[in-house]
């Protein structure tokens, strides 16, 4: 999905009743299932090509918060999917990817 259609769905989010940080929480959980849908679809078997895609999934989220409503930013962060990426959650999607089958981890 583009960043407009997510804009969409945090509208539809939102009618239904979800506070801005649950809203975001919904987009985020989304945009997280599409990673390892895209490394499917481009055959991604290394973690270079994986992590490549989940920066293009950084660069879609920060499209999406530029989207927001002003009053709605100030409950998530521009840079989210980065900072996860630089933390523990590079780890954390390796093993995502490899149990969605798309990544095969090696272990020591």
């Amino acid at each position: 999905m583009k960043a407009d259609d997510y804009i969409e769905q945090y509208r539809k989010f939102r009618a239904e009743g979800d506070t801005p940080a649950q809203a975001c929480g919904g987009l985020a959980i989304m945009l997280l299932q599409e990673v390892p849908e895209i490394c499917r679809a481009r055959k991604a078997k290394s973690t270079e090509a994986a992590l490549s895609i989940w920066k293009e999934v950084d660069q879609k989220w920060k499209a999406i918060y530029r989207r927001l409503p002003d009053e709605d930013r100030k409950f998530v962060r521009v840079d989210g999917f980065a900072r996860a990426a630089r933390s523990e959650m590079s780890v954390v999607l390796c093993a995502y990817l490899d149990t969605c089958g798309v990544l095969k981890v090696q272990q020591d």
